[in-house]
């Protein structure tokens, strides 16, 4: 009874195969997602910076890197700079701008007549 079940499983199996083979072949591969510029150019950027942090140091990874990478990777690399660069220069005159608005408040109280100096004595009391 045994064999006769794994006879009958062989069968089964040997049928299954050759109807997979017999089926016509699809082209299962995906197409590539559409990316745009921007996303694309994000997702290098990442790994870039994934590379970075997985090297031991930044001059390693550029030594085993080939000169196209090289210069991607410079590329990517002024365009970080640059774009740190711009945030520091926003948060800097925000507290400039800050800072003359409230040197333009204090100057209109005194202007009014009001002790600032009182005040804050009373304040810190």
């Amino acid at each position: 009874m045994k064999k006769n079940k794994t006879n009958h499983q062989h069968q089964a199996s040997s049928q299954l195969n050759s109807e997979a083979t017999q089926a016509p072949q699809q082209n299962t591969t995906t197409p590539e997602p559409v990316v745009s510029r921007a996303v694309a150019k994000e997702l290098e950027r990442e790994d870039f910076l994934k590379k970075i942090r997985k090297s031991r140091t930044l001059k390693a990874l550029l030594r085993d890197s080939q000169k196209s990478e090289l210069q991607d990777y410079l590329a990517i690399f002024t365009e970080v700079v640059n774009e740190r660069i711009t945030e520091l220069q926003a948060v800097e005159d925000q507290q400039v701008a800050e800072r003359k608005a409230a040197e333009d408040t204090i100057k209109e109280l005194r202007e009014k007549g009001i002790n600032l100096d009182l005040i804050k004595d009373l304040l810190s009391k």
